[in-house]
């Protein structure tokens, strides 16, 4: 019976390492695609984006 739960034990631990390593791997490329993408479009705008949809024309505002 020890020997059966030997046997059992590096694989349950390896299952375990490759679990967390998959997960972390995850969040990271997660974090990744959601905080930087929001920067890079940003950057690369300038802002200039969302002062367009912000401020309104004046051809609009006289409506």
């Amino acid at each position: 019976m020890k020997m059966r739960i030997t046997a059992y034990w590096t694989i349950v631990v390896r299952r375990i390492v490759d679990s967390v390593a998959l997960y972390l791997q995850f969040t990271v490329k997660n974090l990744v695609n959601t905080q930087f993408q929001k920067e890079i479009v940003g950057e690369l705008g300038g802002g200039e984006v969302e002062k367009m949809l912000i401020d309104e024309s004046p051809s609009v505002a006289s409506i």
